[in-house]
């Protein structure tokens, strides 16, 4: 149904209608606009004739009198049949007859409900289907090193998230799964192949001795395999309902690592003890053929030497005494160490 007195702005209609000259100065301005807030011109059409058949009549009702009394309201009553009647309130009698022309005029058919918008079928690939295809796409790369990532990150990815279909992909999912990287151990990979487990069992698990994942892995292979594997999912499928509001704003690393934690530093006293003091040292001194392995640690220690120059000794002619009895070792650097 289409109206005169209906325009659109933006994609919301409103009721426009041109106020005539001869009563322009009962009007504020020379056009009466109201905004019909719907955006359906099925259900804005009828409105908008409504509006004008009240304003026409207010038009004539002026001309026949000399004040601006609004005399008529038009309605409409529709019945469950679909069939409709019109109803004028406080209408004066010489008006009574153009009331009527104007309202089988403009008298809109009674509105119908709006169907609901069907809901598209959406046809994005299982999560499996693009990890696929998307490893496939970048093999075809010189970006060897990056592929290496991402043979090792995606897999992890699809086995945490679940294989499902693209378009069911959830910000929460992509917060979780980042949580759980950082819980990974360092050689999650072997431990996964001797053990048997999946990732989610080698995750809830303790691991002693072995370090986690720690911040410059997690920037440096996780975040980014996983930020272009979405990049590349949202320029294929968006137009097929992928979520493109997915974001990695909040991925940071959440572990318990440091940065530049293994850089070489001097050993704590707790760490000197557990190494010394520790039953590997003590299994070393009971047996002959590892006490090499005994004394060398020990050496280190206490001449501050580094491992390679204590390894190139030869006790036959760098271990010396000199003229006061006092014993040293000679490197090779031509260093002294007394002892």
């Amino acid at each position: 149904m289409r109206s005169r007195y209906l325009v659109r702005r933006g994609d919301t209609f409103y009721f426009r209608l041109r106020v005539p000259d001869d009563v322009r100065q009962h009007f504020p301005a020379r056009e009466i606009v109201r905004s019909l807030h719907t955006t359906d011109r099925r259900v804005a059409a009828p409105q908008a004739l409504v509006l004008a058949a009240q304003h026409l009549q207010q038009f004539h009702s002026l001309r026949m009198s000399n004040n601006n009394r609004f005399d008529l309201v038009v309605k409409f009553d529709y019945r469950p049949d679909g069939s409709r009647s019109v109803v004028f309130d406080d209408v004066q009698p010489h008006d009574l007859e153009t009331v009527r022309t104007l309202a089988q005029e403009f008298a809109p058919e009674a509105p119908k409900q709006a169907a609901p918008a069907p809901t598209p079928s959406l046809k994005t690939p299982l999560l499996s289907e693009a990890v696929a295809e998307f490893l496939e796409r970048e093999a075809k790369s010189d970006r060897d090193a990056m592929l290496k990532k991402h043979k090792g990150c995606l897999p992890v990815f699809l086995e945490l998230v679940g294989d499902v279909r693209l378009h069911e992909l959830k910000q929460r999912q992509l917060n979780s799964f980042f949580e759980d990287v950082t819980k990974l151990p360092k050689t999650w990979h072997l431990i996964r192949r001797r053990e048997k487990l999946s990732i989610r069992q080698i995750i809830e698990r303790e691991w002693p001795g072995i370090e986690l994942l720690g911040p410059k892995s997690f920037r440096a292979t996780w975040r980014p395999s996983v930020s272009r594997f979405l990049s590349w999912a949202k320029a294929s499928y968006h137009d097929d309902g992928f979520p493109v509001g997915l974001t990695l704003d909040e991925a940071t690393y959440s572990g318990d690592r440091k940065p530049g934690e293994n850089k070489q530093r001097a050993l704590k006293p707790n760490e000197l003890k557990r190494m010394f003091e520790g039953p590997e040292m003590q299994a070393l001194a009971d047996a002959p053929a590892e006490h090499h392995k005994f004394w060398l640690p020990l050496l280190c220690l206490y001449t501050g030497s580094r491992i390679n120059e204590i390894a190139q000794l030869n006790p036959q002619t760098d271990i010396k005494q000199d003229s006061a009895g006092i014993w040293y070792f000679e490197l090779s650097s031509g260093v002294f160490c007394i002892f």
